[in-house]
């Protein structure tokens, strides 16, 4: 039996039952088709490590380096600086 007080999360189904990995993954996509560039920097910065930490570094090193860009293109040096070290840290320039 449902619980009436979670009646309204019925509508969100998809979203509810998505692991975050994968809403993220969705999120920076959607975020690259908008071309917002401080999106493609702070979902990037974190899908980079999500890749990373599971051993898809080359999906980790294309992220981070998408992030990179963002973070440059609106001047976020300090974020830039760190999503290029670690590129560095995997390998990757």
């Amino acid at each position: 039996m449902r619980n009436p007080e979670r009646k309204h999360l019925d509508y969100f189904p998809t979203i509810l039952n998505t692991p975050p990995s994968f809403m993220m993954i969705d999120a920076f996509d959607r975020i690259r088709r908008l071309g917002r560039p401080d999106g493609i920097g702070a979902i990037g910065l974190l899908l980079g490590r999500v890749y990373a930490g599971i051993g898809e570094r080359d999906r980790a090193l294309e992220v981070w380096i998408e992030a990179e860009a963002g973070f440059r293109k609106i001047d976020r040096r300090k974020e830039a600086d760190q999503v290029a070290e670690l590129i560095r840290k995997l390998g990757g320039r």
